[in-house]
This record gives C-alpha cells, sequence and structure tokens, in this order.
C-alpha cells in the first residue's frame, strides 16, 4: 500500500477516536485543588513570579470527555533564558483520596488530591508507576469505612474483605453517578451475596451472588461491569464499597522546579509536551520570572513537626530497601521534610541510659549532624532540635524488630492522668510513680509509649511497665542524679553549634480544672504544686546552661514566666468566641510566641461546623490556600514558631492486625489527614524497588507558605513591615489564627507580587552588602519606570555588587533614574528583553 495511503488511514484512525474521545490539556496555579469533577480552568499558558532560593509549582490538568483515555504522559524543555537554564521540572501525579465524610462544612466528602507519586524519585532516580496512566469516566473502587462521630476517635466499621471489586467498561450515562455494592450475605466467593445501587444508595437491586471466578463480569447500568478479585477474608455482611461515573474527568499532574541562588533574573520559558494513545502531543507554555531577590533555603523560624520511627517502619510494613538499612529511610524522611522547610523529629536515634551511666553522644551527633549543619543534597539545615530524652527515642524501633510484628495487635497506650494530679513531661530521666506502685520514666504524650497487646493482657514494652492505662500520677521534677548528663550534652551543643535551635519540651497542654476542656480556655492560674515543679525544672536546666529554652504548649501563664521561654497556644482556640485571648501578653514585648495546629481547626469528633470555616488547616478537604495562608497569618502576629503534632500518625494502624493502609483511610480525630501527611511510598504502590517518602499538596502548601513568610522577613529586615501588613491584608485579614478574608489564589498571587514589587523598588541607607545605595547608585529594576522595551522584568548584566555596570559603553554610573537619554547604552549593555 502507498505510504501516502497508511497516512492518509493513520489520521482517519486519529480523528475517529478524537471524535469519540475529547482529551484536553491546561495549565494552572499551584494555588488551585483540582477534583475529578470540577469544571477546570482550560489556560494553556501560565506565568509564576519567583525569587531565588523557593520552589515554584504549577499544574497541568489532563481531561478526558465522552470516552477514556490512555497511555498519558509528559514531557518538558528546560526552563530557559537564552544561555541560562533552571533545573529541569519535575513531575507527580496527584493520587486522589475517597473521603467518606467532610472534616468540616466547608469540605467535601468524595474524591480529593493529595498524595504525589513522582514520575522519577529524587532519592534512587528509579521510574515510578504514576506514568503513563489512563484517565477513565469511571473512577476505581473505594472501601467504605464507617466512624464513630460521637466523642470517640475511631474508626468503627471496615471491611473484612479488603479489595474492592473492579469497575470495568465505558460509561454511557449522560449525568454525574455514585455507585454503590454491598455484601448482604457473608461468606467467600461463590456463596457471599451482594446488592448494588446506581444512585449514591438510593435504590437497590435484587440480590445477586458473588462470582467463584475472579474473571467473571457482572453487568451494572450504564455499559459498566464489575469483577470480584481474590480475597484474603471472606466477605462479611455490610462490606461496602464505591466508585464514581461521570461524563468527563480530570487527572492532575504537579510539576515543579527550583530556583537557585545563583540564577540570572529575568524570565525562563518551558515547553511542556503531554501524550496520549490515539491522540496528537498537546504543548503548554510555562513562563517563570525570576526577580533579583533571595531567600534563604532554611526556615528563619523554627517549624516544628512530630514523627515516629515507629510509626513509620510500620506503614512501610516492615519491609525495608534492597541492600539498605532501616536508618536510609529515616534519612530519606528527615530531607523530605528539610526540603519543604520542615523539621522532622523523632527519627534519629539518641543515647542509652541505665540511670546510672551515660554512653557517649557519637552515634546521635554522627545521625544528626548532616541533618542540622545543611550536609545533605538540597542544602537545607534543620531549624529545631528537641532536647534528647531518655530512654531513647530508638527504642521504639527496637521494639519494633526485636519483636515479631504478627504475633500481636500493636496499639497505643498513653496514661490518661486524672485532672486531680498532674503529669508533665519534664527532661529526660524523669520519673513519674502510678498508685500502683509502677513506675514510668519520661513520660511524653505527643511521643507515646507502646505495650504490646496479645489475648487482651498488655504485656509491657520497652519503655512502659505497669498495667494501667487509667491512672492517678504524681510528679516528682527531675533531680540532678537524672540530669547531670545534660553537662555532656552542653558540650556537645556548643562545639557543634546547636545550642541556638536546641529547646526543652517542658510542659504539652496540661490538664486542671476547666483549662484545654471542650468549651473553652480560660485563664484559671495553674495549680500551685504545678508551678513549683515547673519552676524548679527550669532553674536546674538554666544552671547548666542559661541558653537552654523552655517551651511550653500553653497559653500565656504569668506564674510561670521566669520558667518558660516560648509559648505555643493552639489556633483553634484562641480568639474564637467564649475562649480567652491567648495573647493578651502582647504587651510584654519580650513574650516569645509561636502556634500550633491539630484538630481542634476543624472539631475532634464530628463535621466542623461554620464556626471552623476561617480556621487554618491540616485536612485534605480544604482549599490550598486555606493552609498556605496560615503563614501569612503568623506574619501577621508575629508568630516566630510553628508546631504540628504529627506527620504519620496513620502509618502506625498499617502494623495492626487488622490494619489500615493510610493509602486507603487516613481519617483521625474527625479529620481527613490530620496528624498524616505524608504517604509511605511502598514498591506496591508506587512502583519501583526502594521505599520512599511521598509527599502531599498539603506538604506543598506549607512549603510554600514559608517561602511566603521569609519573603516578607526579607522585607521586614528592609523596614517595611507596615507595607507588607498593608499589601497582605486583602488576601487574609489582620489577625494571626483566623482570616476576616477568606484566601483566594488571585488574592494571594496578588499581594504576593506587591510584596516583591516592594523589595525591587526599596534602596537603603547605608546601603548593606549586595544592597543599593540610595545616594548613588540604582536598582535595575528600576528600568522599568520608564516604559522601556524591557518590559517588566529586563536582563540582568554584568553588575557589580555596589551597583555599578562593568563593561559598559559608558564609564559614568546610572543615574538614580534612568532617563531616556541612557537606554541606548542599557540595551547594548543588558541585552534585549526576554
Amino acid at each position: 500500500m502507498p505510504n501516502r495511503y497508511l497516512a492518509a488511514l493513520f489520521l482517519l484512525l486519529l480523528t475517529s477516536n478524537a471524535a469519540l474521545a475529547t482529551f484536553e490539556t491546561s495549565i494552572t496555579s499551584e494555588n488551585i485543588k483540582i477534583r475529578p469533577w470540577d469544571a477546570a480552568p482550560r489556560t494553556k499558558t501560565h506565568t509564576i513570579d519567583a525569587v531565588k532560593g523557593e520552589w515554584v509549582a504549577t499544574q497541568i490538568i489532563t481531561r478526558t470527555q465522552d470516552r477514556s483515555t490512555s497511555g498519558i504522559d509528559i514531557t518538558a524543555t528546560p526552563p530557559q533564558r537564552k544561555n541560562d537554564y533552571l533545573p529541569s521540572l519535575s513531575f507527580y501525579k496527584e493520587y486522589n483520596h475517597d473521603l467518606m465524610y467532610a472534616s468540616r462544612v466547608a469540605g467535601g466528602a468524595g474524591e480529593w488530591p493529595d498524595a504525589l507519586i513522582p514520575k522519577k524519585d529524587p532519592y534512587y532516580h528509579e521510574e515510578r508507576n504514576a506514568f503513563p496512566y489512563d484517565v477513565k469516566l469511571v473512577s476505581k473502587a473505594y472501601n467504605v469505612w464507617g466512624y464513630n462521630l460521637t466523642g470517640q476517635w475511631k474508626i468503627n466499621r471496615r471491611n473484612s474483605a479488603q479489595h474492592p471489586p473492579q469497575p470495568l467498561g465505558e460509561y454511557t450515562g449522560n449525568e454525574a453517578r455514585v455507585y454503590h455494592i454491598k455484601i448482604t450475605q457473608p461468606g467467600q466467593a461463590g456463596l457471599a451475596q451482594f446488592v448494588w445501587s446506581d444512585d449514591d444508595g438510593a435504590t437497590w437491586s435484587p440480590p445477586q451472588t458473588v462470582p467463584a471466578s475472579p474473571t467473571e463480569t457482572i453487568p451494572l447500568s450504564n455499559g459498566i461491569s464489575v469483577q470480584f478479585p481474590v480475597q484474603t477474608k471472606d466477605y462479611a455482611t455490610d462490606d461496602e464499597y464505591e466508585f464514581f461515573a461521570n461524563t468527563y474527568r480530570n487527572d492532575v499532574i504537579w510539576a515543579e522546579t527550583f530556583i537557585p541562588e545563583d540564577t540570572a533574573p529575568g524570565t525562563y520559558t518551558s515547553t511542556i509536551t503531554v501524550t496520549a494513545d490515539n491522540q496528537p502531543p498537546q504543548t503548554l507554555n510555562l513562563t517563570i520570572i525570576v526577580h533579583d531577590i533571595t531567600i534563604p533555603r532554611t526556615s528563619s523560624i523554627p517549624v516544628w513537626y512530630l514523627a515516629s520511627r515507629n510509626s513509620i517502619s510500620a506503614g512501610h510494613a516492615q519491609q525495608i530497601n534492597p541492600g539498605g538499612d532501616w536508618e536510609a529511610l529515616f534519612d530519606d524522611y528527615l530531607e523530605e521534610g528539610l526540603k519543604h522547610r520542615i523539621t522532622l523529629d523523632g527519627l534519629y536515634p539518641f543515647l542509652s541510659w541505665n540511670g546510672t551511666d551515660i554512653t557517649n553522644w557519637d552515634v546521635f551527633a554522627a545521625k544528626a549532624r548532616p541533618y542540622l549543619n545543611g550536609q545533605w543534597s538540597y542544602g537545607a539545615k534543620a531549624s529545631f532540635l528537641q532536647l534528647p530524652r531518655a530512654p531513647p527515642h530508638d527504642s521504639f524501633f527496637n521494639l519494633i524488630f526485636k519483636e515479631t510484628i504478627k504475633e500481636y495487635d500493636l496499639k497505643e497506650y498513653r496514661l490518661d492522668i486524672t485532672r486531680e494530679n498532674y503529669s508533665l513531661p519534664f527532661i529526660m530521666g524523669e520519673r513519674v510513680t502510678l498508685q500502683n506502685g509502677a513506675s514510668f520514666r519520661n513520660l511524653h504524650e505527643s511521643q507515646p509509649y507502646f505495650a504490646d497487646e496479645v489475648d487482651g493482657v498488655l504485656k509491657p514494652g520497652t519503655n512502659m511497665t505497669g498495667t494501667q492505662s487509667n491512672a492517678t500520677a504524681t510528679l516528682t521534677a527531675a533531680t540532678p542524679s537524672e540530669t547531670f548528663y545534660l553537662d555532656k550534652l552542653d558540650n556537645l551543643l556548643a562545639q557543634e553549634g546547636w545550642l541556638d535551635k536546641t529547646y526543652n519540651y517542658m510542659i504539652e497542654e496540661p490538664t486542671w480544672p476547666n483549662e484545654y476542656s471542650s468549651t473553652n480556655y480560660t485563664d484559671t492560674p495553674a495549680p500551685q504544686t504545678m508551678t513549683d515543679a515547673i519552676r524548679q525544672t527550669s532553674t536546674s536546666m538554666k544552671a547548666i546552661n542559661p541558653e537552654f529554652k523552655n517551651f511550653a504548649v500553653e497559653i500565656y501563664q504569668e506564674e510561670w514566666e521566669d520558667a518558660i521561654d516560648v509559648w505555643v497556644p493552639s489556633i483553634a482556640g484562641c480568639g474564637r468566641t467564649g475562649y480567652v485571648d491567648c495573647y493578651a501578653s502582647r504587651d510584654k514585648q519580650d513574650i516569645v510566641q509561636w502556634s500550633y495546629a491539630a484538630c481542634g481547626t476543624h472539631h475532634c469528633y464530628r463535621t466542623g461546623d461554620d464556626t471552623f470555616t476561617k480556621l487554618p488547616t491540616h485536612i485534605i478537604d480544604a482549599n490550598f490556600t486555606n493552609l498556605r495562608g496560615m503563614y501569612w497569618l503568623k506574619y501577621n502576629g508575629n508568630i516566630t514558631g510553628d508546631l504540628y503534632w504529627r506527620v504519620d500518625y496513620q502509618f502506625v494502624f498499617a502494623g495492626h492486625s487488622t490494619p489500615i493502609d493510610p493509602w486507603e483511610n487516613i481519617w483521625f480525630a474527625g479529620g481527613n489527614g490530620d496528624g498524616t501527611l505524608f504517604y509511605p511510598g511502598r514498591p506496591n504502590i508506587v512502583g519501583g524497588t526502594h521505599h520512599i517518602p511521598i509527599s502531599s499538596l498539603r506538604v506543598k502548601a506549607i512549603r510554600e507558605g514559608l517561602e511566603d513568610y521569609e519573603l516578607f522577613a526579607l522585607a521586614t529586615q528592609r523596614g517595611l513591615r507596615s507595607d507588607v501588613l498593608d499589601a497582605i491584608k486583602d488576601a487574609v485579614g489582620t489577625d494571626w489564627y483566623a482570616y476576616t478574608t477568606l484566601p483566594t489564589p488571585a488574592a494571594m498571587d496578588h499581594a504576593r507580587k506587591e510584596v516583591i514589587t516592594l523589595l525591587e523598588g526599596t534602596c537603603y541607607t547605608p546601603a548593606r552588602a549586595g544592597d543599593v545605595d540610595c545616594n548613588s547608585e540604582v536598582n535595575i529594576y528600576d528600568l522599568t519606570l520608564v516604559g522601556s522595551s524591557f518590559g517588566t522584568t529586563p536582563q540582568s548584566p554584568d553588575w557589580n555588587r555596589k551597583g555599578k555596570r562593568a563593561n559598559a559603553c559608558s564609564t559614568t554610573e546610572l543615574s538614580p533614574r534612568v532617563g531616556v537619554e541612557d537606554l541606548n547604552c542599557v540595551s547594548q549593555n543588558f541585552g534585549n528583553a526576554d
């Protein structure tokens, strides 16, 4: 057959398929969460204003209509400006999660994107399984979970048969539908019976038998059928699954790159190409305008998020990389945090403690040194070091691997201290004595100890002695014999230069009548016994080194002022109706205050009502700008630190005998994703051969917000704080804990550009290193004032750091405001506009 006929046949087939499946691509801001059924933007170009030292990101939407599209993949040219290049874009497939309940009324049930699976991971450079992918009109099927929403924090129903049916076929309906499959008669395949619904459970089909063969197809409606896979457990009554169908669907790609500090300012462009089976390639254009402003890679404020070696090992199913070890995986998590300006605590091993002697600190120092000194690939440094405690955190690690995980249902036990007595998580070595005579050392609520339960009997773990989970405790402050080793630690911290970022976690949400109750915060003074113990312990520590800093997760207490260096109240309670003003101490200029968020930002037991809508939150079903804007609120209130209670909490439940995989469900304490910001990158989920950490859209929002904070802080250093506050008030309002204006992508972009403009247009007297002297030198971006062809971002000249031109057509300095007569010279020296 002549070649021209083959070509014509190919075009005919292409046109025919295109008519069946309308496949579109578009590019948009990172500030929007795009759900599968959203009316997504249709733009083909996107522009980002960037500064040096930050990451920039965009999203590529792949949308199919009327028919599924398969084999979708993506490539891009490196962002280029003449002979200058930015690092190539990295691509991640946004993984959709099915949420059973809304965390708060501003959220919603159904599919939401969160986990980000890399095309090629940054640790082992393995191609993962996210690409190529298919966009189908029918989602995969999800397990339906049940929750106790009446006051308990637990999942109260889960499927016995955990492998959902597989939807097949092409959806032929003309409207969105939610399909359900529910087991009505228990048993194995061939005996169990099910019913199905295509109207979200309003009506149900007659019962049918689950096929004995996993390849047998059962038709449902609108062209859809299902197959039932092989199960490891029999079906149980009320096992339920759901999936979604519509006439179109979006799947989204996250793309990002880093702007190095030595990047030449100017306009960089990248062409992004999306390909798919039987579809012509589609191109999108990304423009990155790099401004001559630099922010640090390391967060200038402490950003302390807690993690657990035990949880991570459980989330990765006690499997380890081929030829590797667990320490390498923990390091990957630490580095993943630093890439997002987050310091993760709890993942490096500490010393051993036997009550009378102390091992040397070499193991701890060797592990912590690259993390705290910025020696890993990205170069960021940890911003926080919790004063290490004994017994060591690595005892969690030893417990998991010295015992056979399958022998127990691993559960978490905390002491439920009665309100008549108090338990303070003081410095390492603290003893808490229970009424039954058992002794607990180093009780610490935010790093709970684990015990093993076999046949309902509690078997104490490495860090837990005693058998009561609801005990009365009495407090004894740390004694000199239990704190002597701090002298040795002090030497290490001073030698390594870590003292300035070392904090002692003195006390966390103490309980006394009415304080931190479910109804309100109060300013009721703490009991004298608690105050005395806090002062005593602080005095002991300060005697060793006055630079040791104590922080308390608590509202300001005047009685403790001489013992606490940093106050960390929860944003969930401060300022709400009926709650005490947590920042009533603002007239005291020497008070240092951070803030933290937890389940109170959405409601700890059920879907939060409208009163929660204006609180920033870490939940999945909240806008991207809601979490990014949290750091704008911190800037409003001069909040100088960030605490979050856990990033991997739900991982631990993967280690239970009835596991809950965080990829399947991360609902906790009334919220979707509360306490779990990362996902365990197991090869059976993400492909490849090595285990890796998987970040989420929420981690990206945190990073973007912290980068904004650095930009604002830079302006503050230059005397522009009031201007920044004025620029951002239209985007987030003026409070520190809640939005008086709900942030939108457009408002945040506009405010950020205003701050960049402030920084570009400012000169200083006297000039700092690298700044422009107002008396005689010019900021290059003043060139935009003359309305020249340079546009908004002229090219960077060969410019020395004092503002004079090098190799210029004139040896004279530029005037403070360049005139039209200078433009010919300028154009020779700078080149043409991008």
